[in-house]
């Protein structure tokens, strides 16, 4: 059976995408409480406006412009991949560490580590600035 990709939004407004086989089968697994927003966990998610893929033919060759986006996006990467690897790696302390440095009471740098949702969320609602940049997918559904 052929997946489809749908945009969808929980109740605390997060925005994602899901590939499923039919708005059918997103209903049924939505009622039964199986379908969850990868952010927050919830259950409360509804289905909205998606833009449809339409197709273009290419030529083979490639504007100025768009070489000069491809090099300014791989820059961008090559500089977010040297933060990354430069900060300090402080593992599973990390919202600890994030907070303490936030309110001051750890020198402030760079670090980067691990957190649970829970922990990200609660990060995020109190202003620390944090970036989060991929979930672990330690759940059975979805």
């Amino acid at each position: 059976m052929a997946l489809k990709v749908f945009n969808f939004k929980c109740k605390n407004g997060h925005l994602f995408e899901a590939m499923i086989p039919s708005v059918k089968e997103f209903e049924k697994q939505r009622d039964a409480g199986l379908f969850l927003c990868p952010f927050c966990e919830c259950r409360e998610v509804e289905r909205v406006l998606s833009a449809p893929h339409v197709a273009r033919s290419r030529s083979t060759s490639v504007s100025a412009s768009e070489k000069e986006a491809q090099e300014r996006l791989e820059n961008l990467i090559k500089e977010v991949a040297e933060q990354i690897n430069s900060a300090e790696d402080v593992g599973e302390k990390f919202a600890a560490e994030a907070r303490a440095i936030h309110y001051g009471d750890s020198p402030e740098r760079s670090i980067r580590g691990t957190a649970k949702t829970e922990e990200v969320i609660e990060l995020i609602e109190e202003g620390v600035p944090i970036v989060p940049l991929g979930v672990k997918n330690d759940r059975k559904v979805n």
